[in-house]
């Protein structure tokens, strides 16, 4: 446990062919008493979620608490403990904190930072914990679900307008240059 109450995880949901390929989780670090192990890709570029958790809002079965989380680092996450879209020990989601983000790519012996998926060239290198990138706070997530509601919203009409000139287009008479012609005939 750090000094300011919390706990750390590091997983890395990327192996081992790197993202987008991966369908394995690899845990670096799983709180107190565990290892750290340092980032080693084998190919790809692979994202290491550093979860932080505040102990005194943990359930007493949270397994950062209980100690047996210890014996999950260097194994692969094949009961699914760590949610591979977060990094976050499923056990302890209540008491996570922050997530933060860090890609790095081969090779193995001497790991380069690399960018991670959906975001700008990261800069630097070094240790996996040394630059990580700003923590993401879990508040944030919140807004997350309405955007993508509004984004499938979005979707959902482009799908029925589209579906609807295709229609449509059965039965615009050829040569009449309507819109919905020139759009399906890729005419613009």
């Amino acid at each position: 446990e750090d000094q300011d109450g919390t706990v750390t995880t590091v997983v890395d949901p990327d192996v081992t062919e790197g993202w987008p390929f991966a369908r394995l989780t690899f845990v670096h670090h799983s709180g107190p008493g565990s290892a750290c192990l340092s980032p080693a890709p084998p190919k790809g570029c692979h994202r290491y979620y550093v979860a932080t958790y505040t102990t005194s809002e943990c359930p007493s079965t949270c397994p950062l608490i209980t100690g047996t989380a210890a014996n999950f680092t260097g194994k692969r996450d094949l009961d699914g403990r760590f949610d591979r879209a977060n990094g976050i020990l499923s056990a302890c989601a209540e008491c996570a904190a922050s997530v933060s983000l860090v890609c790095w790519r081969a090779p193995a012996k001497d790991p380069q930072r690399c960018a991670c998926p959906g975001a700008a060239p990261s800069r630097g290198g070094g240790l996996l914990l040394e630059d990580p990138a700003p923590p993401v706070h879990l508040q944030s997530f919140e807004s997350l679900e309405d955007t993508l509601k509004d984004s499938m919203s979005a979707l959902a009409v482009l799908a029925v307008g589209i579906a609807g000139l295709v229609v449509l287009g059965r039965f615009v008479r050829p040569g009449s240059h309507t819109a919905a012609e020139r759009l399906l005939n890729n005419q613009f």
